[in-house]
């Protein structure tokens, strides 16, 4: 798998979404949870405050939810593959058991100094790897993340996607994306 130049995309959710509902992705690190370096168990999974709530209010409007991510670490060894899958599935348990709903989690395996793919933020691929997975429906797509990166990958990816960023210490964060997702949305649920 870590051959290619293509990203993970894993998709969590069994939700059948209103064909239309917008699509909120999230960057992982220093968004959803505290970056840790070389992160390969769930013991060490930190949720940043406010977030899980953040997600369930998603979930309770009908928005599709999404997580893209750069993990070198993978490529680079420190961090395994099947350990990568056991977070990943464990970030999406803990949105569950928070009452929201985690879709997919858009991954960038690869090594920021040795492969050159598409899909490491601020290139778009990881945002335009979620947004193809909807099927051709364009909705409204916003990107949250913390980095100016994340903010560029939002720029150059193929479809309209709203940058917000956020800081990681910031609990008034989900203003924004209110804000956001008034403006855009009618009932989708």
């Amino acid at each position: 798998m870590l051959n290619s130049d293509e990203p993970i995309l894993r998709i969590y959710s069994k939700i059948n979404y209103k064909s239309l509902a917008p699509l909120v992705i999230f960057d992982r690190d220093d968004t959803l949870i505290k970056d840790k370096p070389a992160l390969a168990n769930v013991e060490s999974v930190e949720w940043l405050p406010g977030r899980l709530e953040a997600l369930e209010q998603l979930a309770g409007k009908g928005i599709r939810v999404a997580i893209a991510t750069n993990q070198s670490a993978i490529s680079r060894g420190a961090v395994k593959l099947e350990s990568y899958f056991q977070v990943s599935n464990y970030i999406a348990q803990c949105v569950k058991e928070a009452r929201g709903d985690l879709w997919a989690i858009a991954t960038c395996p690869h090594d920021k100094i040795v492969n050159q793919c598409n899909c490491r933020k601020p290139k778009p691929g990881l945002l335009d790897n979620l947004t193809s997975a909807i099927m051709g429906q364009e909705v409204p797509v916003a990107f949250v993340g913390n980095s100016d990166s994340d903010m560029e990958a939002a720029r150059r990816a193929e479809w309209k996607v709203d940058g917000l960023q956020i800081d990681p210490s910031d609990r008034e964060f989900w203003k924004k994306i209110a804000d956001w997702v008034g403006e855009v949305t009618i009932d989708y649920h």
